[in-house]
C-alpha cells in the first residue's frame, strides 16, 4: 500500500485510488479524438447536433474520461442521446448499455433506432427495472446519471425507485476505480431532495453528501452546463427552460485502497463517516500523465491534481 505524505496540521482524510484509472487518455496527443471524431460522425441525427449546442458532450465526456474500450453503463438514459455517441467513442473493443425502463422506454422509441448507420456495434439496448440490472459484479468501467438522479426522490403512480437500491447497484457494476458521472437541474443550495417531486431539480451540495454518504469519493465538478439565468425554481419542462436549465456536473470514483492523513504518531484508521450533510469525502483524482497506459494497474508517479469543488470530510 502507497501512502501519501501530508501535514498534520491539516487534518485531511485522503483518499488514494490506485486501481486501473479509465479516465486516463492515451498517451499519442497526435491521435484524432476519438469524442470529436464520433460527435462528427455524418449519422448523427440533426436534433442531436442540435441538441450539442447546450449539452456540450465533448467538454463533459472528456471530464468523465470516456475512450476507447470502455464499457459503459448509461442508467435511464431515455432516448439515449449519450448512449449513442459513447459507442462510436468506446469502439468495437468497448461496449455501451443504453439502459431503460419500462417508463423511460416510450423515449427511446421517439427517435430513430440508435443502433443504425457505421461504428454503433458497441451499443447494446438494455430495458430492465434498476432492481433488476443484471450486470457483472465490477465490471463497469464508467456509468452515466444524465438528469435522472433526482428521479430517484420523486415519488409517483407507477414510479417509485428508491435512491439506496439503484445507487447500491451503481456500486456493485463499476469497477475498482470506475467514475459515476452524475448530472441534473440544479436546485438551490440547502434544499436537499425537496425540488424533485415538484420541479424535477435536486441541490448539488445535497448530490455530495448523498452519494458520499453511500460509499462514493467525490472527484471534481464541471461548471460547463451552468445557466446564471435560471433561478433555480422554475421547471426544466417549460418552454424557456427546456435545455437551458442551470445544470451541475460532478464526478464520483468507486473506491479501491483507502489511506489516510497521517496522525502524529503515524497512520490511523480512516475514520467513520457520519451521515450529516457537511460530512463528504475528499479524494485525490490524477491526470492522464500519472498512468502509464491506459488500462495500466499501475501509476507511473502520485502526483495529485486538485479536484474543483473537493469535499472533505467532515468526522467529528
Amino acid at each position: 500500500m502507497s501512502r501519501v505524505s501530508v501535514s498534520p496540521a491539516r487534518g485531511l482524510c485522503i483518499c488514494l485510488i490506485l486501481a486501473w484509472a479509465p479516465w486516463a487518455d492515451a498517451d499519442d496527443a497526435g491521435t484524432a479524438d476519438p469524442i470529436d471524431i464520433a460527435l462528427a460522425h455524418p449519422d448523427r441525427t440533426a436534433r442531436d447536433r442540435e441538441r450539442d449546442l447546450t449539452s456540450h458532450p465533448a467538454e463533459v465526456l472528456r471530464f468523465a474520461g470516456a475512450r476507447e474500450g470502455l464499457t459503459v453503463l448509461d442508467v435511464l438514459a431515455g432516448d439515449g442521446y449519450y448512449s449513442e455517441i459513447l459507442a462510436r467513442v468506446v469502439g468495437p473493443a468497448g461496449h455501451v448499455y443504453l439502459h431503460d425502463n419500462q417508463a423511460y422506454l416510450g423515449l427511446l422509441r421517439r427517435v430513430p433506432d440508435r443502433r443504425r448507420g457505421e461504428g454503433v456495434e458497441a451499443l447494446e439496448i438494455y430495458v430492465r427495472e434498476i432492481p433488476d440490472i443484471d450486470l457483472r459484479s465490477d465490471s463497469v468501467d464508467l456509468v452515466l446519471m444524465v438528469k435522472v438522479y433526482h428521479d430517484l426522490y420523486y415519488v409517483n403512480n407507477g414510479w417509485d425507485v428508491p435512491p439506496g437500491p439503484a445507487i447500491d447497484t451503481v456500486m456493485r457494476v463499476l469497477k475498482p476505480g470506475g467514475v459515476l458521472l452524475v448530472i441534473d437541474h440544479r436546485a438551490p443550495d440547502g434544499t436537499g431532495a425537496s425540488y424533485a417531486q415538484n420541479r424535477h431539480r435536486i441541490a448539488a451540495d445535497f448530490a455530495v453528501a448523498d452519494l458520499t454518504a453511500r460509499g462514493f469519493l467525490f472527484d471534481g465538478a464541471l461548471d460547463v452546463l451552468g445557466n446564471p439565468d435560471d433561478d433555480l425554481t422554475g421547471s426544466p419542462f417549460s418552454a424557456e427552460l427546456r435545455g437551458r436549465t442551470d445544470r451541475f456536473v460532478q464526478r464520483y470514483l468507486k473506491p479501491a485502497v483507502a489511506v489516510t492523513a497521517p496522525q502524529p504518531n503515524g497512520w490511523g484508521a480512516l475514520p467513520a463517516r457520519s451521515s450529516a450533510p457537511d460530512c463528504q469525502a475528499s479524494a485525490l483524482r490524477f491526470s492522464a500523465a500519472d498512468w502509464s497506459a491506459p488500462g495500466s494497474l499501475r501509476p507511473r508517479r502520485l502526483r495529485p491534481a486538485r479536484a474543483s469543488h473537493p469535499a472533505r470530510w467532515a468526522c467529528s
